[in-house]
């Protein structure tokens, strides 16, 4: 979990630092602007399925616990 805060936290630094650089990009704000979405976007998604990964990880000694016990069921007509 440390290690998902870590790298989530320092990849959603680089649109911030995209920014700084682009000072001298002002002509080209729209174009800085949407990468900057884009990146914002992309580092949301890898966090939340990083994220979901773990999870699943740390559930599935619970999954392979559950049985399920089967019935016969007669059907009389």
């Amino acid at each position: 979990m440390l290690t998902i805060g870590i790298v989530s936290g320092l990849l959603s630094s680089v649109p911030t630092m995209l920014w700084a650089w682009s000072v001298w990009l002002l002509p080209l704000f729209p174009v800085v602007a949407a990468v900057t979405i884009w990146a914002y976007a992309f580092i949301l998604v890898f966090s939340a399925l990083w994220f979901a990964h773990f999870c699943l990880r740390a559930r599935e000694p619970q999954f392979a616990v559950i049985t399920v016990e089967s019935r016969e069921v007669t059907i009389k007509e």
